[in-house]
């Protein structure tokens, strides 16, 4: 049976879904107001990124929670567990 407490808190730890998407819709909105040359020349990038955008958004929310259900068994151990990751993390709240 998965963690399912364990994952529901890693996923929280990602950040609020909210300012994902409001991220993602200003770097969108940067893209599709550029005119003249540039906007005929990044056209192209600007649906490409959009689209790309949209579909990992969609999957982060929907398809990779269900996958770390079924893929990650056992017992989950702590963070504080393992020695790069202590070092790591007391470099990081230094900082």
């Amino acid at each position: 049976m998965p963690h399912w407490d364990v994952i529901l808190q890693a996923a929280k730890e990602v950040g609020l879904p909210f300012l994902v998407f409001a991220g993602h819709y200003g770097i969108i909105r940067s893209h599709f107001t550029l005119e003249a040359q540039e906007g005929r020349l990044f056209k192209p990038l600007a649906f490409t990124k959009t689209y790309s955008m949209g579909a990992a958004a969609i999957l982060a929310i929907t398809l990779v929670p269900v996958l770390m259900g079924l893929f990650i068994r056992g017992k989950i151990k702590p963070e504080r567990s393992n020695p790069v990751n202590r070092l790591l993390m007391s470099v990081y709240h230094r900082l």
